[in-house]
C-alpha cells in the first residue's frame, strides 16, 4: 500500500516507472485480491495506460490534471439563483481549489452568501465569471520527487494568504485561504508569516525530514530565527519551525537596495563620542503604502467601533440608575447628609472593618441651587471626594509589616473631627 498502489473504496490505482515492475506489482495486487475474495468487473479495468482518470483526476507521466468533462461542466454552469445551486458550484470548484492559485480571495464574495441573505449583485457576478476563468487556466500539477529540493513561495494581500509548493519551477500544490476579520488587520510581515505558518503545517508530510527553501516577499523574513518575539503568533510558531530543516529567502532580494537610502546626518549632540549617526531609509513601494493605509484604515474602524459599544452600554447602564433618580432642590441653609463616593471612598475611616462604618458622614450644612455642591469646611474637594487635613497627632506605637523592619504607626487626629474618629 501507497509503495505502488493507492486505494480509495472500490477504485484501485497501481503505477510504477516501468512495464516490467509494472507486471510484477499488478500480479502481486490480483493475488491478494484472490486470496480475499474480491472480484474486479474486466469492464471497468484499463491495464498497461501511460494516463488515467482517477478521483476525477487525470494522471500521466507530466503530473496530475482536472478532469476536462468536469472543467467544462463549471464553464457551462449558468448564473447561481438558488442556495442549492450555490452549493453545488462551490462544491466542484472546491474540489479543485489545489489547482486554482488565489482560490479563496477570489471565491470570497460568492461564499459570504453562504452566510448573508442570497443577493446576486455585480460584485459576486464578476467573482463568479473569475473563479470559471481561473479553473479553466489551472497548471498541470507535478508529481513529488523526494530526491530534489522542494520550494515553497509565499504571498499575501489584504484578504488572503496563499502559496505554492513546487519543484524546478513546476507547481505540485497551491495553498489559498481568506483571512478572518481579526486578522485583515495585521501588518504585512504578520500576514506574510501567517502564510508560511500555514503552508508548512500543510505540506510537513512532505517537508518534516527534508531541507527546503521558503521564498517570501517580506525581507525581514528572512531574519526569522533572529528577531525578537513580540506577538503570539511568533511564540506559538518559532518553537514548531524548529522541527524544519528550511532557508528562507527573499523573492526581490536583489531589488532591495534600489528601494532604500542611506545618508549621514552630523551636527548632533555627542552620543558615544561621535555626532555623527547614519540615516537608513526604505521607500515606501505602492503596495506597501496600500498595506498601510488598509490596516490604519481597518484599526479605525475597529476603534469606532468598540466606541460606540462602550457607549451604548454607558448610557444603558446610566439609565438603569437614573429611574432611581430624582431631583431635589434645597434652602439655602440646611443640614443633609453627605454620602461617600461608591468604588472610590467606603469610609473616612481606614480600619479592616470597613462594612461596620457608615455609609453617610456626618451632617453638614450647604447651600444647593442646581449648581455643584461646595462645603465651608473645605472636607470636599472640587471633584467631590473628600480631603482631610491632619491636626494632632494623638499616639504612636511601634509594628512590624512582614519581614521588614519596624515600623511606626501614628495616631492622627482630623481638622473638624473629634478624637473617636481619629485613624
Amino acid at each position: 500500500m501507497r509503495k505502488f498502489t493507492f486505494v480509495f473504496f472500490d477504485d484501485v490505482l497501481v503505477y510504477n516507472p516501468n512495464m516490467h515492475n509494472h507486471m510484477d506489482h499488478l500480479r502481486q495486487l490480483l493475488i491478494v485480491m484472490r486470496q480475499q475474495q474480491l472480484n474486479a468487473k474486466s469492464s471497468k479495468c484499463i491495464f498497461g495506460v501511460s494516463k488515467v482518470e482517477y478521483l476525477s483526476h487525470i494522471i500521466s507521466n507530466e503530473g496530475v490534471a482536472t478532469d476536462p468533462h468536469k472543467v467544462q461542466a463549471i464553464l457551462d454552469w449558468l448564473v447561481l439563483t438558488t442556495m442549492k445551486q450555490l452549493r453545488g458550484f462551490l462544491g466542484l470548484t472546491g474540489y479543485y481549489r489545489r489547482f486554482v492559485k488565489n482560490h479563496a480571495s477570489i471565491s470570497m464574495s460568492i461564499t459570504a452568501l453562504h452566510q448573508n441573505a442570497f443577493g446576486w449583485n455585480d460584485e459576486v457576478h464578476s467573482a463568479f465569471e473569475t473563479l470559471k476563468s481561473a479553473t479553466v487556466q489551472v497548471p498541470v500539477l507535478q508529481l513529488p520527487d523526494f530526491n530534489e529540493t522542494f520550494i515553497i513561495e509565499t504571498d499575501a494581500c489584504r484578504v488572503g494568504i496563499g502559496a505554492v509548493l513546487q519543484q524546478k519551477g513546476h507547481p505540485i500544490a497551491l495553498l489559498s485561504k481568506t483571512l478572518a476579520q481579526k486578522h485583515q488587520s495585521l501588518y504585512a510581515f504578520e500576514k506574510e508569516f501567517l502564510a508560511m505558518t500555514q503552508a508548512l503545517e500543510k505540506w510537513k508530510g512532505y517537508l518534516l525530514d527534508k531541507h527546503f527553501i521558503i521564498k517570501t516577499g517580506h525581507f525581514s523574513l528572512k531574519y526569522l530565527l533572529d528577531q525578537r518575539i513580540t506577538t503570539p503568533a511568533q511564540i506559538m510558531w518559532l518553537p514548531k519551525l524548529m522541527g524544519f530543516d528550511y532557508e528562507i529567502m527573499c523573492k526581490k532580494e536583489e531589488k532591495v537596495w534600489t528601494d532604500i537610502s542611506m545618508d549621514f546626518i552630523d551636527g548632533l549632540p555627542m552620543s558615544k563620542g561621535r555626532p555623527v549617526i547614519m540615516v537608513i531609509v526604505d521607500r515606501l513601494r505602492d503596495s506597501l503604502v496600500d498595506d498601510v493605509d488598509s490596516s490604519l484604515s481597518s484599526r479605525e474602524a475597529t476603534i469606532n467601533l468598540l466606541k460606540f459599544h462602550i457607549k451604548r452600554s454607558q448610557d444603558r447602564m446610566k439609565s438603569l440608575v437614573d429611574k432611581h433618580r430624582s431631583e431635589r432642590n434645597f434652602k439655602e441653609i440646611v443640614w443633609v447628609y453627605l454620602k461617600l463616593q461608591p468604588y472610590r471612598q467606603e469610609t473616612i475611616r481606614q480600619g479592616k472593618q470597613n462594612k461596620l462604618s457608615p455609609k453617610y458622614f456626618s451632617c453638614t450644612w450647604d447651600h444647593y441651587l442646581h449648581h455643584p455642591v461646595s462645603y465651608p469646611n473645605s472636607q470636599v474637594s472640587n471633584n467631590g471626594l473628600i480631603s482631610e487635613e491632619p491636626c494632632a497627632v494623638l499616639d504612636r506605637r511601634m509594628a512590624k509589616r512582614g519581614n521588614a523592619v519596624d515600623v511606626v504607626y501614628v495616631l492622627i487626629q482630623w481638622v473638624n473631627e473629634t478624637s473617636a474618629d481619629a485613624t
